[in-house]
């Protein structure tokens, strides 16, 4: 099986924590920025039709 989590488009903001079968864990990039903002931006792509869940870090 294979997952891919796409960043690299303009708004793209996140960082990969970890894949672990279908269990995906996702945090905040801000970037350079200043403040406590956040909106989850990122494309995911799938090799195979299933159940995924994703789990997103505040940190």
């Amino acid at each position: 099986m294979s997952i891919k989590i796409q960043t690299d488009f303009p708004g793209g903001s996140v960082f990969i924590v970890n894949i672990q079968k279908n269990q995906i864990t996702l945090s905040k990039n801000l970037g350079n920025t200043e403040g406590d903002w956040f909106y989850w931006c990122f494309r995911a792509v799938f090799d195979s039709k299933d159940t995924y869940t994703f789990h997103f870090n505040n940190g």
